[in-house]
């Protein structure tokens, strides 16, 4: 289902009470934000608030915009005019010609008509699946405890077809677009079986900033080497974006292009803990090693200015942890 059919949408606390560009604004304007959201929850194009021609009457468009607002929002129109121009020039709004739009709201609303396509796709693959199914059925009239069985049968696959239709709807569709909107070759190969992978094993209601993250890490890297993260980040039980990106910023750091070279990075990774727990030793990556090594170096400089020829006892750990930090 569509977001904008939903009775809620999506919103994130966190994000709101942090966002410096709102911070910057007043409290009369982020209450007219927040209206202003819930209208275009529930506009066609999501996210977005269209200006109507029979109140383009002004030159100025916050102005032509508070006028068509004025029967929606409980605010006088200058209180609506006043907000938007701080709304606006702050950036927490964007006008763009004629539209009002709100940028997370308007990627969150695209991300959702193309979860919507895949389950339409899946639907109509497996009704024709089963139509000659169900006409074969009718001419053998089973009874009514095998009739029962077929149906449940029927939605066991009908389940197995959507994930199937969902994890190939790019190939399949690549022709057409992505909402009739988008053309061929602008998303990058094997998107549709990242997105299938990450929204259902971790997070079916991805943020639309990590949606733009793993189109850019399949587009630099692969779909095989993202959807690689993915599993080693299911097979660690850490079902996170940050887990995720860890682990695919440390690959892109180490020019990491197909799922040959990750797999090797990876071996190589697990050799060393191996060696490690055989001698009875932690695992270390690079960057812990640098900071032990460094921890150690600081530690014999000072038992050698400071123990040794004084007979004064060496500075404890905690000290030594303020130097290697970079702390007095």
């Amino acid at each position: 289902m569509a977001l904008r059919d939903q009775p809620y949408f999506p919103f994130f606390p966190d994000d709101f009470l942090s966002d410096e560009k709102l911070s910057l604004c007043s409290a009369e304007s982020t209450g007219v934000y927040i209206r202003i959201m819930c209208l275009m929850h529930k506009s066609k194009q999501y996210g977005e608030i269209l200006l109507k021609q029979k109140f383009k009457q002004r030159d100025k468009q916050t102005e032509n915009f508070a006028l068509m607002l004025l029967h929606q929002l409980p605010y006088t129109p200058d209180i609506i005019e006043r907000s938007l121009d701080e709304l606006i020039d702050e950036e927490v709004l964007i006008l763009d010609g004629d539209n009002l739009i709100q940028k997370r709201m308007q990627k969150d609303g695209i991300l959702s008509d193309i979860k919507a396509k895949a389950g339409s796709l899946g639907g109509k693959s497996t009704q024709n699946k089963y139509k000659n199914q169900n006409i074969s059925a009718k001419a053998k009239m089973p009874s009514k405890n095998q009739a029962n069985t077929v149906d449940d049968n029927e939605d066991k696959y009908s389940n197995e077809s959507i994930d199937y239709e969902c994890s190939n709807y790019r190939s399949r569709d690549e022709d057409k677009g992505v909402q009739g909107e988008k053309e061929k070759g602008d998303e990058p190969s094997g998107i549709g079986q990242v997105f299938k992978l990450y929204f259902d094993r971790i997070n079916p209601n991805a943020s639309s900033t990590c949606v733009e993250l793993l189109k850019t890490y399949t587009a630099d890297m692969g779909a095989d080497v993202v959807c690689s993260a993915i599993n080693t980040a299911i097979d660690n039980g850490a079902l996170n974006w940050n887990y995720i990106k860890a682990i695919l910023q440390g690959w892109t750091r180490q020019g990491v292009k197909c799922i040959e070279d990750a797999e090797k990075i990876t071996a190589g990774r697990n050799s060393m803990a191996s060696t490690a727990k055989a001698r009875g030793q932690p695992y270390e990556n690079e960057q812990q090693r640098k900071i032990r090594e460094a921890k150690e170096k600081i530690k014999k400089e000072m038992e050698a200015s400071y123990g040794d020829s004084t007979g004064n006892s060496a500075p404890d750990n905690r000290n030594i942890k303020k130097l290697s930090d970079g702390k007095t």
